[in-house]
């Protein structure tokens, strides 16, 4: 046996160790924010700050936007900047997949692709212990104010990775507890999810008026290019006073951003939120 641990395999273990209290105390019926500062997704975040404070990482290439994710989403729009305009070329994903499968729905009677029909809908797939998750928020919810009198109508799916995040009571303090306003789909057996061919936390997808998913992105950031396509589908879909610019929401707490140079090695990845394309398992 070694005499001494790698740096990064202590820090795991204290992540580990963390994670293992939190998720005791929410199975004891504590609150559920507990889970949302003492996450899965949160031993990222943890294990990164204190791995930075021994090994400062090295900044991002010359050019390179911070908070970029480097990957070629296919879509064609200019930098995320508030003089920036989006090209008018967005492509055709599919239609409109069925909500009928969300087993209780928060803060709105249930509804349907076919009565959204008109409508612009921003779905977010997202589960309330999901750092990478919470720290979206701000976003979507600044959405949601800014453009619902335009026509937007934003939808949470809520699809759980473990046990406790089924439970209804606790979606719904979650949900009230971060000033969520807009709709939430509780969809415990994954049907909207599969609908979607959805594959991991979170997930934004951008329908047209006209019941056609138009574009994706998954993880954080890329919230200029997000709010964009908003403004390009409203504008489609006939609105004449679609609201310009882009929000700058302060995230607090664990919904703050991550720091710069966290940014720079982006928290989300695939991988981090244990991608599941079939989540039946579960």
């Amino acid at each position: 046996m070694k005499r001494s641990l790698h740096t990064g395999e202590w820090v795991r273990r204290v992540a580990g160790a963390a994670v293992l209290v939190s998720v005791v105390a929410i199975a004891l019926g504590r609150d559920t924010g507990l889970l949302s500062r003492l996450s899965i997704g949160t031993t990222s975040a943890l294990e990164q700050a204190l791995v930075e404070k021994i090994n400062a990482p090295k900044p991002p290439p010359p050019g390179v936007e911070p908070n970029a994710r480097q990957e070629d989403t296919g879509l064609m729009l200019t930098a995320a900047t508030p003089e920036a305009a989006p090209a008018r070329t967005l492509g055709t994903e599919g239609g409109f997949p069925s909500l009928a499968g969300a087993t209780e729905w928060i803060n709105s009677p249930p509804l349907t692709p076919e009565g959204l029909r008109g409508k612009v809908v921003l779905v977010d797939f997202w589960t309330y212990s999901c750092i990478n998750c919470l720290r979206t928020l701000p976003y979507v919810r600044a959405w949601a104010e800014k453009y619902k009198d335009a026509g937007l109508v934003v939808i949470g799916v809520h699809s759980p990775e473990v046990a406790f995040e089924k439970r209804s009571a606790n979606v719904r303090k979650a949900t009230k507890d971060l000033g969520i306003g807009f709709p939430v789909a509780m969809d415990n057996d994954f049907a909207i999810w599969r609908g979607f061919d959805n594959q991991s936390w979170p997930a934004f997808y951008f329908i047209d008026a006209q019941g056609r998913i138009r574009h994706h992105q998954f993880g954080e950031n890329q919230y200029g290019k997000a709010e964009q396509v908003i403004q390009l589908l409203l504008a489609e879909a006939g609105q004449r006073n679609v609201p310009s610019g882009l929000v700058v929401p302060q995230g607090e707490g664990t919904q703050a951003a991550p720091s710069l140079r966290c940014r720079a090695r982006p928290m989300w990845a695939p991988s981090a939120r244990r991608a599941l394309p079939r989540p039946a398992a579960l």
